[in-house]
């Protein structure tokens, strides 16, 4: 070939709207009774059916939890997204988060409305650790405050 034809071709990267992502996400989410169930299921009967050791871990962490499982469910949110939000990029007044995507990219996510109850409780208890922080999502472990890292969601036996 004496040329590259493929250069010829133009691809255009598609610019979507916050409203238009916010409705593409929305079919994919549990935005109905089944979250509802889940979440109340969390917060009143699952300790009920763990291990007394457990117990102690769950309800140390039972704010923060309930905060991430209803973020995680309110906005789509992936766990490295998740894990590096600060304080000041939620905004529960607009209903709002901003978070950085893969690439580094930042990008303003909505969340439903369900999920402030939890947020809002976990605010309470956040604010009463004295620490430097800015994570939103922090771990107290071996008396040492941390941002929570993305293994200590996905495996919530491990702890850093």
């Amino acid at each position: 070939m004496t040329r590259n034809v493929s250069r010829l071709i133009h691809i255009r990267k598609k610019s979507e709207t916050l409203h238009y992502r916010a409705a593409q996400l929305e079919g994919k989410l549990f935005l109905g009774d089944e979250t509802k169930v889940f979440l109340e299921f969390v917060e009143h009967e699952y300790e009920k059916s763990i291990s007394n050791r457990a117990i102690t871990s769950f309800k140390k962490n039972k704010k923060r939890d309930l905060a991430i499982l209803s973020l995680f469910l309110s906005s789509g949110l992936r766990c490295a997204e998740l894990v590096g939000i600060n304080l000041n990029d939620l905004n529960l007044e607009t209903g709002k988060v901003s978070v950085i995507r893969k690439e580094g990219k930042k990008d303003v996510v909505p969340i439903a409305h369900f999920s402030h109850k939890y947020i809002t409780d976990y605010f309470e208890t956040r604010s009463s650790i004295d620490t430097e922080i800015q994570a939103l999502f922090i771990t107290d472990y071996k008396q040492k405050i941390r941002k929570i890292a993305n293994a200590s969601i996905n495996n919530p036996h491990c702890q850093y």
